[in-house]
């Protein structure tokens, strides 16, 4: 599975990125389309280019089709480009004027009428129409060559739309090669110095992103708005036909085009079952990061795009009502809002306060944007990168049942409230489920029936831990919130059913597999990301005797967390010779009662630090010590650190690290 999933999803991928390419406009069907509109057939001024109304008063006209078809017929260069020309007209007539033709009724069209052809030369001054025209070469070829060039100019803006989906392919596959070939023998001191500098810095205008992630996506913007302004060389024509209207057509095209080769980027970038975080080892936190600001740059192509359109539609094209009655041009003004609605709702100020809303809706945003560009884009190509987009959502989702089957469906799980807010899962570990340190799974809570039913349609992640007592049990500590984890503290089952989709997660390599070349190895905490660091912890201890120069330091503001993973921190402490250093950071006046209750230390009256004294040898500083002095601490020439908590926690330990240091980083802030 670990093979077939990323290996399958790229050829899968391939098989429909290579249909994206395929353009549906004929550039011999338009130019016969546009010639015949400088005739009479009283339907050009009834709206615009792409207006139902003009096309149906075309494609009911028997005098038109017999023109349009032996126009095809006459200037075909083969049987493909006919078949093609005859093509484009059928889907416009199908789907604009509402009919049900098809090629053969075309071509028996052409043959039927084909001796009834009248020169085009008397109705060029605007005579109306008497019957199907015959088209010479002198007054055809200027509208053949000007649609031959557009579309030429449609092919470049597609291959810069492949370039820029093509530059996350060559980024990820460079530090695919890095990370499995090239990290060997890499220089330790440009590690050092790449650590320092670029992976672990993060400032504060960059978004979030550390600096590395911060250069990838700048190179990407650059190429963005570069491909997007470069080659605006096409003239007038007979399309084309003023410098305005050349520009927007131009400018919205280009936009377009690229914008849609991102859209399998952004939804492979955010599904669970990601081919290249295993091809890679990019975590899903990183990914998520790459999603977010490659989403935006998409989005400020799709507003690009319907601005053009919209303006050219109030002020030109024949008025907004007009094309809005269409329903490819009102189902891109969905898309777009459904992009930006996405987009706003990803900000940590909604994304954090509802987080399971902003799931639910982002997640049927994401499968709205598929049907509004399903319905945009059936007449008008590239459906190609449609299908893709659909077929990555399908592949996730069979993905995670297929998860759900192997990890035996529906799972027993004991439900343990520890703590005020804190809950604690144990369950067997299914028989073929690969555990491995900072794997993560989402669970499927199935409630008891006084439970509001949707609360088991909604899936979280946690991170694993393995008991030390029992190989066979997993456990994970859960923070109760709203939503799914708040009602685990008002069931009254103690067991409960679950379905576990995963395991997920980056699979050591390298020098990640063991800390055998370091010198000291700390796992640093906050909260309940301890149970990250344990998970790393309770395995070294499988096969070391001596975990001496291991050391725990756990940021805690609530003191009964100590109670809750006593036996673990008692058995590295005691079984390891692991050290452990708990920082209390809450409120001695406001927490006096939770300091209390903690039956693993007692209050030194006499200490002048103001710590507290474990009756067991836990070390517990009454602090709000800062990482960096708590690092400095704890130097060592060749040191290794895992580390697990908020946002904000694991940002100030990355820009506190020093050269030599080696960071395993768990991070489930997404």
């Amino acid at each position: 599975m670990k093979v077939l999933l990323p290996f399958s999803t790229i050829i899968l991928l391939f098989t429909t990125f290579t249909n994206a390419i395929v353009i549906s406009d004929s550039h011999l069907a338009s130019s016969c389309i546009y010639f015949l509109r400088e005739l009479s057939w009283n339907c050009t001024s009834l709206g615009g280019h792409m207006s139902s109304s003009t096309w149906t008063c075309q494609c009911f006209n028997d005098d038109w089709l017999g023109s349009i078809t032996n126009c095809i017929y006459d200037y075909k260069n083969s049987t493909k480009e006919m078949n093609h020309a005859y093509h484009h007209i059928v889907e416009r007539c199908n789907v604009r004027a509402k009919t049900n033709y098809n090629v053969t009724f075309l071509s028996d069209y052409q043959k039927n009428t084909q001796d009834k052809l009248i020169p085009v030369t008397p109705f060029l001054n605007g005579s109306s129409i008497t019957g199907p025209v015959s088209i010479d070469d002198a007054t055809f070829d200027y509208f053949y060559k000007s649609f031959k060039d557009y579309n030429i100019f449609i092919a470049m803006c597609q291959r810069l739309g492949w370039g820029a989906a093509g530059y996350w392919i060559a980024v990820f596959g460079l530090i695919g090669i890095y990370k499995f070939i090239a990290y060997r023998f890499t220089p330790k001191s440009l590690k050092n110095y790449a650590n320092k500098y670029l992976v672990w810095k993060s400032d504060w205008f960059l978004f979030g992103l550390n600096r590395f992630e911060a250069i990838v996506f700048f190179f990407f913007f650059a190429y963005v708005l570069l491909a997007c302004c470069i080659n605006y060389s096409l003239e007038l024509n007979a399309y084309l036909t003023t410098h305005y209207f050349l520009l927007i057509d131009l400018i919205s095209f280009r936009t377009d085009i690229i914008g849609f080769s991102l859209i399998p980027v952004v939804y492979l970038m955010g599904i669970r079952n990601n081919p290249f975080q295993l091809l890679t080892g990019v975590s899903h936190h990183v990914m998520l990061q790459y999603h977010k600001v490659v989403a935006f740059v998409f989005f400020i192509l799709c507003v690009v795009h319907s601005a053009i359109w919209t303006h050219y539609a109030i002020h030109i094209g024949g008025g907004y009502a007009s094309w809005a009655a269409d329903a490819y041009f009102y189902w891109g003004i969905v898309g777009t809002i459904v992009v930006g609605l996405m987009i706003l709702q990803s900000f940590a100020i909604f994304r954090n306060r509802l987080y399971e809303i902003f799931l639910f809706f982002h997640n049927a945003f994401a499968v709205l944007f598929v049907v509004a560009m399903w319905l945009h884009c059936n007449i008008l190509g590239w459906m190609g990168w449609v299908y893709s987009i659909a077929s990555i959502l399908v592949f996730d989702r069979v993905c995670r049942i297929y998860r759900f089957f192997k990890n035996g469906l529906f799972n027993d799980v004991q439900v343990d409230i520890v703590a005020k807010d804190v809950v604690k899962l144990q369950f067997n570990k299914p028989s073929i489920f690969y555990f491995f340190p900072g794997c993560y799974v989402y669970l499927t809570f199935i409630f008891p029936n006084n439970v509001p039913w949707y609360y088991s349609f909604q899936s979280h992640p946690f991170s694993l831990l393995r008991s030390h007592e029992e190989s066979n049990k997993m456990v994970l500590y859960l923070k109760a919130k709203r939503g799914a984890t708040g009602q685990l503290l008002k069931i009254n089952s103690s067991n409960i059913k679950v379905l576990i989709d995963g395991p997920y997660g980056v699979l050591p390599f390298g020098e990640n597999k063991n800390d055998d070349s370091n010198d000291k190895v700390l796992g640093i905490a906050g909260g309940l990301g301890i149970s990250s660091i344990l998970t790393y912890f309770n395995e070294r201890a499988k096969s070391l005797d001596d975990m001496s120069k291991y050391k725990i330091i756990w940021y805690i503001n609530n003191i009964q967390y100590v109670d809750i993973l006593k036996d673990n921190l008692e058995y590295l402490i005691f079984e390891k010779n692991v050290s452990v250093d708990i920082y209390y950071t809450g409120d001695s006046g406001s927490n006096e009662s939770e300091i209390q209750n903690c039956h693993s230390c007692e209050k030194d009256t006499d200490s002048e630090t103001d710590s507290f004294t474990p009756k067991s040898s836990f070390n517990i500083i009454h602090s709000k010590t800062k990482i960096e002095e708590v690092l400095s601490q704890n130097s060592a020439e060749q040191r290794k650190i895992y580390c697990c908590g908020p946002g904000s926690f694991v940002k100030e330990l990355k820009n506190s690290l020093t050269f030599g240091d080696d960071l395993i980083c768990e991070n489930h802030t997404w």
